[in-house]
């Protein structure tokens, strides 16, 4: 199976190119297999990510952007480095944990003489630490035979998409407003949408004995809990003194302050590639660190949007009404029957076996959630990679938008 791609024909394609300054010159495609936008440059590299080998040993980080991502790097990394806190404060992280598409994200312009870094991943001493963005239809083939271990992040899709808008001003100096950029984002225009398409092929493969499912939600609740979690997953054991020095050193604050995980002095090196110069002084790579955020900086309108466009990509069309009590999953039955007397549930934060308090900050999406939600959809084989749904359907965003038929109530919900 080869990579393609088709170019973007939407009309927001041309406004979302002048914001970056028509830097991507080479325009954007949508993959096939993926279904998702990349920059053109993206298939000179394509295949080699999809053919690149994979080790039993490996450790792979795919999220969405801006969903937690350089958060669970440090602490993967820390876990499978004996805690190593000297070397987590003097070398990058992207220096410790490589990003494996980055190369074939930069214009063309700046892609010249950039490093190679599908080879630098694979150049790493095992066990390879390797994240990525993709959606499981990109991802290398043998990931799903070889079946390392896999943790996946997801993050409330208007804290992401707000975040990434900020990040793009910060790299690219994107001209655009935030509603404007969401407006884009929504359309699936911007790079690595649809935001779903990860989102929901992973949370499908959550049971799967080599997949971890974490949100960021849930790290900032309880941290501490997510830090067992993963430790127990990567077979790694975490003494209570460790375990205060994880939390200390994953601080919002510490991160931020750190020059290895703040990422300041690769943010000032993007930006003189692409002739920027540096940025101001209310600009970081690690802005706020909260959640619900994004809600006080929509506007009204974009508000209610989201909220409509949450609700119909997580109910899906596939299947008739039924029961909740009918759903595969014992703990979607769960979550069901006590969110049963709520108007709204929250997608990405429901902790442990049922329905949990936010936090006092969150201002969450709401979704309904009751016991007699449609369920359609099924769960992807444990024995089989997944599927590109949008392929499988036929099309993308050049014909009419298609709604998720994936399972809809699901333990991910938090009441409120």
């Amino acid at each position: 199976m080869s990579v393609t791609g088709e170019p973007l024909k939407h009309p927001l394609a041309e406004l979302l190119s002048a914001g970056f300054g028509h830097r991507y010159r080479e325009g954007f495609v949508v993959t096939q297999p993926g279904g998702i936008v990349m920059p053109a440059e993206f298939l000179l590299d394509a295949q080699r990510i999809l053919d690149f080998p994979v080790k039993e040993d490996d450790v792979w980080l795919v999220t969405f952007p801006k969903s937690g991502t350089t958060w669970t790097q440090e602490l993967v990394w820390l876990l499978m480095n004996e805690m190593d806190f000297k070397t987590a404060k003097e070398i990058c992280i992207t220096e410790r944990f490589r990003y494996i598409e980055r190369m074939s994200t930069l214009p063309k312009a700046t892609r010249q003489g950039a490093p190679d870094t599908i080879q630098l991943a694979a150049d790493q001493p095992s066990p390879r630490l390797i994240k990525s963005h993709l959606p499981p239809a990109l991802l290398p083939r043998q990931l799903w035979s070889v079946r390392p271990k896999i943790i996946y992040v997801a993050r409330s899709p208007t804290d992401a998409a707000t975040s990434y808008y900020y990040f793009n001003r910060l790299v690219h100096g994107i001209s655009l407003s935030l509603d404007e950029f969401l407006e884009c984002f929504l359309a699936d225009v911007v790079q690595f949408t649809p935001y779903w398409t990860s989102v929901l092929e992973f949370w499908n493969l959550r049971s799967e004995p080599n997949i971890l499912w974490n949100t960021y939600e849930e790290m900032k609740q309880d941290v501490g809990a997510v830090i067992r979690k993963t430790a127990a997953f990567l077979g790694k054991s975490v003494t209570d003194e460790q375990l205060h020095q994880l939390e200390g050193h994953l601080s919002f604050s510490s991160m931020r302050a750190n020059p290895a995980t703040n990422c300041s002095d690769v943010m000032l090196s993007l930006r003189t590639s692409i002739g920027l110069p540096p940025p101001p002084s209310d600009q970081a790579f690690m802005r706020e660190g909260k959640v619900g955020q994004a809600r006080l900086r929509m506007s009204p309108e974009m508000n209610r949007r989201f909220d409509q466009w949450i609700q119909e990509n997580i109910r899906g069309t596939g299947g008739r009404a039924r029961k909740a009590k009918q759903a595969p999953l014992p703990m979607a039955r769960r979550a069901a029957n006590r969110c049963a007397a709520h108007a709204n549930a929250h997608i990405f934060g429901c902790l442990g076996n049922g329905c949990q308090s936010p936090p006092p900050d969150a201002a969450l999406d709401p979704i309904v959630c009751r016991a007699g939600a449609e369920v359609g959809g099924t769960d992807f084989p444990k024995s089989a990679a997944p599927t590109d749904l949008r392929d499988s359907q036929g099309g993308h965003r050049n014909r009419p938008r298609k709604k998720w038929p994936l399972v809809v109530i699901n333990p991910m919900f938090k009441c409120v």
